[in-house]
């Protein structure tokens, strides 16, 4: 996926319509008429406008789906989501190549990393197995704050190799509360 690829903010609606994350239809809210995707002539951006007579209803392609809430362009997003694939999305190279304020770069690194996070809690990977030996690193991050007698909270992970090293498995954890992140598999 490239500029070439998604040359426009309409394209990128297309191929996110195609991959079932944008809805294909929509369905006026005001009169109940079909709505069409539309380019918007005063800037980039694509809208579902209603067709019936004195109603032009408009709505965003984003309202309804995973990307609602979320002020950039489905073009930006999709590019991004690409770049990160890619590991090309530190705050530098966002902020070049997308024209990103450095908030926006962390918020869809840290979004990127949550859906990374869900499709290994649904979708876990079987470590070790016959004939594999399994080893396990763990590390504890924790410092001072200031020097004072508070600590930032106690944060570790543990990454399990088979010795093949054909299966990977990581573990990042917390202690105390809140206990937010777990993506680690069963070893048997």
């Amino acid at each position: 996926m490239s500029y070439k690829f998604v040359p426009d903010e309409v394209a990128a609606c297309k191929f996110m319509q195609r991959k079932g994350h944008l809805h294909r239809r929509r369905v006026c809210p005001r009169c109940g008429r079909t709505m069409v995707l539309k380019p918007r002539s005063d800037r980039k951006d694509a809208r579902w406008r209603c067709n019936g007579t004195r109603c032009y209803k408009e709505l965003s392609p984003k309202t309804g789906t995973w990307f609602q809430g979320c002020e950039l362009p489905i073009r930006t997003v999709l590019l991004f989501v690409q770049a990160w694939s890619e590991k090309m999305t530190s705050i530098a190279n966002g902020m070049a190549l997308f024209k990103m304020n450095k908030r926006s770069v962390v918020r869809l690194n840290a979004a990127m990393r949550r859906v990374a996070e869900e499709w290994l809690l649904n979708n876990p990977v079987p470590v070790g197995g016959p004939g594999l030996t399994v080893e396990v690193d763990e590390s504890l991050f924790s410092k001072r704050k200031y020097n004072r007698a508070g600590c930032f909270p106690r944060r570790g992970s543990s990454a399990v190799c088979a010795a093949k090293r054909a299966i990977v498995s990581l573990s990042v954890w917390q202690i105390g509360p809140p206990l937010r992140l777990s993506m680690s598999s069963k070893i048997t």
